[in-house]
Order: C-alpha cells, then structure tokens, then sequence
C-alpha cells in the first residue's frame, strides 16, 4: 500500500495524494537493511496529520514509476466510484457558516458553539453529530429559532450525511427553498414549515431515502421541476397545506410510496385524476382548512371544480370540504370509507361555501361525510333553429336532469330530442298567444318530478326576419358562486386569428346605430371584434345594473360569456363557468382594498379584437377579461396588487409551444408582459398578475430540440464527463512527473544518501526539503520531509 490504512480512511484530496506521492518516489537503495520509515507532516491541511510510507534503496525503474502512478489513479478512481465526494467536516461547517451568516446567525434565539472550528466538539447547538467517527453531521435542528433573511442556495451541498433536517417555526425565513437540497442524499425527514418562504419547490429527485416531506404555512406556488418524484423511491407523505398552489402536478403520482397528501387551504382549482384511483394513496386532505387548527380564520380555500369521479379508491382519510364540486359522477356510487374513516365534504368557505352539490348524492356521503344537495334551477336557457313564436328546438342547460325529462310549453308538449346531465333539446311547438310570452315547465328526475316541476317565463322579441326568445327563469340559482353553463362550450380554445376590425367607422357611429331594444346578449353579439372597448364598457353597466338586485349576474351569447359578483370585503371572489378553464380569483387582501358596492366581472371571449400579431409564428389565444367596476359602472382601475390575481385562460399547454401572459395596454395601445407570470402546471394555463385588464396568452413555436436522446443518453452524458474529468487528472499527474524528472538533477542538491565508499551519491533530495536526524547503519539515514 501507497498509504497506511488511517491515512487512507482519512479525506485527502488530490492534490495531498499526489504530493504524498513524489514522496515516495524518494526512496532509499533496496539493498538497505530492512525498510526505512520516513514521517510526512503536510502543514497545508489538518486532514492528513501523518502518512507513511516505505522508501527502499533502489533505482527507480520505468516499470515502477508507471506501477506508482497506477496505484495513485486506481486509488482516485476508488474514490470516485464510491463516491465519496468525500464532505469533510471543514465543508460541512462551511454550509452551517454559510447558513448562520445568512438568516442573522448573531441574532438566534440559541447559538451556542456556533462558528467553532469542529461542529461536533463542542457541538452546535442544534446540531447532532455521528456517534461513532464524531465528525459527519446527522441531524440539524433550528426550529423556532429566529431565523431571518433567505437560505443561500448552495445550504446542503456539503451536507449529504444529514439524516433529519428542521428548519420550521421562522417567520422571518424568507426567499426561496435551496436547490442544494437535492444533494443531501441520505435525508428521510424534511421540516420547513410555518416560514415565509415563497417561490416554487426546487427539483429533489435525489432525495431517494426521503420519507416525509413538511413544506405546511409558508407561500409556495408549485414545483420547479415535479418530473423528479418517480426517483423518490422512498416517499410516503407530503405535507403542502396553508400555501398558494393553484394546481398540483400529474407526477406528483409517480411516488412509488405516496400514501399520504395533504394539500388543504391552498387555491387549488385543479389536481391529477390520478388522485382519484391511486391504491396506495389512502390519506387525502383537498379541504378548506387545517384540520390540526378548525378554529383558526380561513378567508381562501380551495376551488376544485367538476365532478367527484365515478370511482374513487379505498380512503382512511378524505376531506373535501369547502371546495366547488359540481356533483358526483355516479350518485349510486359505492362508498370508498375503510373503517373507522375520517370523511368531511361540508359546505364551508365565507364568500362562496362549497361544495353545494347538485342532488342526488351518495347516502354514504351524505350519512359519513356531511355531504348537502340542492335542486337548482338552470343558470341559462337557449333556443336553435326557428324558436317561438313559430316553433322549433329549445335547449335548457340546468344540473343533473337524471332520466328522460318531460317539457312542455304552454300547455303543449315539447318533443323531446335528447338529454345529458347538464342539457335537454326538444322540439317546440308555436307560442299559443298573440303575446307570444308563455311558460316553459320541465318534469325531470330527482329535482324536477311533476310535484316540483321547474317553470321558465319567457318572451320573444322579433329582430328583422328571424325570431328569437329570452327566457327568463323564475327564481334565482340558490348557488351563491358565479357559475355559468355554456351548451356549446368548449375547452382550451385554439389561439385566435382573429384581427380587430379595419373599418373607418368610429365605434360611436357603431354603438348608436345598434337598437338597444335589443337583448342585451344581441348588443354585445353585434358590437364584437368593432369596438372591444365599448363592448367592455357595456358589459361593466349591464353587469353592475343587474347586480343592484342579485347577488350575481351569468350572460352567455354566441361570442361572450359573462360572470360577476359583488364584492365583500376582505373575503376572495372567485368566478368561473360551468365547461370552461377561464376562471377569475381575486384574493382576500386585494378586495379589502376595493371600493364598497363594487364588482368584480369576468368576460371570456371567442375571439380576440386586439391580436394585433404581425409574426405568423406568433399568435395570441382568445381574451379573457377581469376587471372591477364601481356601483355606477365605471371601472375601478387595480394595479400592484399585494398578491396575485390569478385568471385561468381556458388553454391547455401544448407540446411544442412557449407561453407568455399579456395584457392589452390601453395607453400604449398594445401587448405588455410586466407584471404577469405564466404557470402551465395542470391541464389548463394560467396568469398570475398583479392588475386587472383584458389577458390574453402570447404563443410562439419553440426552437426544434431532439429530445430522444435525453432521457435515455443522459446517464451516459454524466458518465462521458466523469471519464474526461478521470483523463484530465491523467494528464495533469503526468506532467508534473515529467516535469520532476527534468528538473531533478538540477534541484538535488542537499543532502546526500550513498553506500559507504561510494564516491558518487546515488540519491539526493533538495535541502530545503528535507532535515537530516540520525544515521540508521552505515548506509541508510533517516530525515523528515517537510
């Protein structure tokens, strides 16, 4: 051996190996009488004190300087593929440094040690070390410890024997979570909750043995990179309650382990479907609030929408409480409760409690689970084809008609055509008076029997030669959120094509040529891409007139649909539409801040009346608008906002394409980008922008990239640079031998070892390195290398 075994289970680095090295190739005539030991004190570093070696009397061959060089790479090489990335205490202390310099270590409630030179003897407080060696880290714990400022990125680089991390109960931590996390490969527990940390969560796909991940009460918005969980072989809980995600990630389900999300009180409108189904997932908390703190104030929550799926795998735990589930798939669905379960669906929340589900539900929901139903009556009724007076096909979207529905109008019967659970189509007769107003009456299901049929008025108005009918339901929809159906809506729409109007006419001209005996819905209709900014000043009236008397207002026409709600202070809005991604959330603080009797309107377009895109590669996705109006109906302008607004786009991200929010600004007439970000987590796209205006999603083609070769050559792209980093250290060993031999008879000068009688020394070594101490035999002295 090059080195003795307590010089070799020492972290030396190269640089000392290849120093120790050149020691050896010092070495005495193997003649000498038994081997002579030399000792090395290497004064530059305190991880090597002394290393040995055996120094014989011989010339040195080619084949034994080629055998040392070997034995110096194969031992780096051992090193390399063990891995050690060897973190030695100095590194070790220097992440804690880093950490304490950073987040006002002279400030901590309990510093004691801290800034020794060994964090082991004395030990940090807060830090426990490994029992057996006294020298790698394995626990740190700082909770509750006034930490203040941001975690430098690089904290746990050098912290890979960390097994239990805590770093919770600091409100002042601020800034984002350290990507140097992801080194910390031997972690199996991980507490940084109740901070002030913000951002995203970085990629952590190393963390193979982490089992419990706490990320509760700080100000997260998602994952960095949530492609990394299939490696995080050993997860099974994930704690990520009390923050601001708006989705959780499909990959979130590639934990092998995963049994155990809790994700209550975010903003969440979306989460995988595997969620649902998944057999190991049996804790599942989606809900309005920590179930650990009920009494503590809740103003947000989450608002996942749409159906509670049809099958639902066997679940210890399920809250999913205070959200805007529609109704379930399958009201006769058997129960998913194991044993002794924990269930809550109540309806909570302050500005929109949900969920309110349509009836029927499940008796085991209702019975476990404080499930509720109501009967609603239908958010907007539309007509096709030749509608009363002269007969033709009504289509009435409501909820949940169950069976096949009987219409009438007027007495008469509507033929029915067909049904699914949101619509009913059928063929009417003529209207049956001169008036043309009458009644529409649907028998239906489990709301709609023929002791509690559902009666529609209407009446019709006649524009030019076609005819056509408003109806107008009889009561308000009990659901207190702004929700709207479309019958013919779809799903993240194509990005539009549409170019604003060229023609002279003034929007003035326009708007007074229009007869405003029309339908509201007509005036919009006809105003369209002409004049998008009186059509958005129409809608803010209309909106604010109706909601003098309602709590919301729905409007869907051929081109627009429209949603609004009055404000109440210091509780969120959240609006949405029944088929469609485009939803509008405005936070707590923002409407605190708003003026009393005021609105909050959101508008989703089929079109795009400012894409104004000269670059065919460019093109801007259809406009959804959200903006506040005052009692009067003018518009409130809201700007630099404390948190983010958030508006869903109603587009799915799309392989291929790059995202950018943009709003139209007015003054500069065109696209501005400041103050918005873009978050394509989840099926639908979304902004988060600190104003209000028109939004609209900027899209553009990315740069071809061939990425078959990413996943599967990326390993051997690692191992292609460890092997040049291998190469390189060749090299540079080479060299500095070469450079030895060439400058060693020049240098040799000092002390000099021969055999007694020989007139011409065999060896020499410089006098500035070496110190002679005693004569050992006639032959052979010994001296220390310095």
């Amino acid at each position: 051996n090059l080195f003795s075994p307590e010089a070799a289970r020492q972290s030396i680095d190269t640089a000392t190996l290849v120093r120790l090295y050149h020691a050896r190739m010092h070495r005495l005539n193997e003649l000498s009488v038994g081997p002579s030991v030399f000792s090395c004190e290497i004064s530059e570093t305190d991880r090597c004190k002394s290393a040995t070696f055996y120094k014989r009397q011989a010339e040195t061959t080619e084949a034994s300087e080629r055998m040392g060089v070997t034995m110096l790479l194969l031992f780096l090489l051992s090193l390399s593929i063990h891995g050690v990335h060897s973190q030695t205490q100095a590194q070790q202390k220097g992440d804690l440094m880093g950490l304490y310099n950073n987040v006002g270590g002279s400030s901590w409630t309990t510093k004691t040690n801290w800034g020794g030179s060994n964090p082991c003897s004395p030990t940090y407080s807060g830090i426990i070390c490994d029992p057996a060696t006294n020298t790698n880290i394995k626990q740190i714990n700082l909770d509750n410890n006034n930490l203040q400022g941001s975690i430098p990125d690089s904290f746990g680089t050098n912290l890979g024997y960390v097994t239990v991390l805590h770093l919770s109960k600091n409100p002042g931590l601020t800034g984002s979570i350290p990507s140097g996390l992801n080194s910390m490969t031997q972690l199996q527990y991980l507490y940084i909750n109740s901070n002030g940390l913000t951002g995203t969560i970085p990629n952590l796909s190393n963390l193979v043995n982490l089992v419990f991940a706490d990320f509760e009460y700080n100000q997260l918005t998602g994952f960095a990179s949530p492609v990394g969980f299939a490696q995080m072989a050993s997860l099974t809980r994930l704690y990520l309650y009390q923050n601001l995600f708006i989705s959780l990630p499909d990959e979130i389900m590639d934990a092998p382990k995963l049994n155990n999300i809790r994700a209550e009180s975010n903003h969440l409108t979306y989460v995988p479907s595997a969620i649902w189904t998944s057999s190991l997932l049996t804790n599942l908390s989606l809900g309005f609030q920590d179930l650990s703190n009920t009494a503590g104030a809740y103003s947000v929550s989450n608002r996942i929408t749409g159906f509670i799926p049809a099958s639902i795998s066997p679940k210890s735990f399920l809250d999913l409480s205070g959200n805007a589930f529609d109704e379930f798939a399958d009201p006769n669905m058997a129960s998913p409760l194991l044993s002794g379960a924990y269930c809550n669906m109540a309806t909570k929340g302050s500005s929109e409690p949900g969920p309110n589900f349509a009836c029927p539900t499940p008796t085991w929901a209702q019975g476990q689970c404080q499930a509720t139903c109501s009967c609603f009556v239908p958010t907007i009724s539309s007509i096709t084809g030749n509608p009363p007076p002269s007969g033709g096909d009504i289509v009435i979207t409501g909820r949940y008609w169950g069976g096949t529905p009987i219409v009438t109008v007027d007495g008469n019967t509507c033929t029915y055509k067909s049904s699914t659970r949101t619509t009913i189509t059928c063929t009417a007769p003529a209207c049956q008076n001169t008036q043309n107003t009458g009644s529409v009456v649907v028998k239906s299901g489990y709301c709609y029997n023929p002791s509690t049929a559902f009666t529609m008025n209407y009446q019709s108005t006649t524009v030019t030669s076609t005819s056509t009918a408003t109806f107008k339901t009889s009561s308000t929809p009990s659901k207190t959120s702004s929700t709207i159906s479309k019958t013919s809506s779809g799903t993240a729409s194509a990005p539009s094509t549409i170019a604003p109007s060229t023609t002279s006419t003034s929007c003035s001209q326009i708007l007074l040529s229009i007869n405003h005996s029309l339908p509201l819905s007509d005036q919009i209709d006809l105003l369209g891409s002409q004049c998008p900014s009186e059509l958005n000043r129409l809608i803010l009236q209309a909106s604010t007139a109706s909601l003098q008397k309602n709590q919301t207002y729905v409007l869907v026409t051929q081109n627009v649909s429209v949603t609004a709600s009055k404000v109440k202070n210091g509780t969120e809005v959240y609006l949405t539409f029944e088929g469609s991604a485009a939803t509008g959330l405005v936070p707590s603080d923002v409407t605190d801040q708003l003026p009393a009797n005021s609105s909050v309107i959101l508008s989703s377009y089929t079109f795009n009346p400012y894409d104004t895109s000269s670059d065919p590669s460019v093109k801007y996705t259809h406009l959804v608008s959200l903006s506040v109006a005052s009692l009067n109906g003018s518009e409130v302008s809201v700007q630099d906002t404390s948190s983010p607004i958030t508006i869903g786009m109603n587009y799915e991200p799309r392989e291929g394409q790059d995202y950018v929010c943009v709003w139209w600004n007015d003054v500069q007439e065109g696209w501005s980008r400041e103050g918005c970000q873009v978050n394509v987590a989840g099926k639908s796209i979304t902004c988060l922008c600190t104003h209000l205006t028109s939004f609209s999603l900027q899209v553009s083609q990315k740069q071809a990239v061939d990425d078959s070769s990413s996943s599967g050559y990326g390993k051997w792209i690692g191992i292609g640079m460890g092997v040049l980093a291998l190469l390189v250290i060749v090299v540079v060993v080479m060299i500095i031998v070469v450079a030895r031999r060439k400058r060693r008879s020049a240098q040799w000068s000092g002390l000099e070892m021969k055999a007694e009688g020989q007139a011409v020394a065999q060896h020499a070594i410089p006098q500035d390195q070496i110190s002679a101490q005693e004569h050992l035999s006639s032959r052979v002295r010994k001296g220390r290398y310095q």
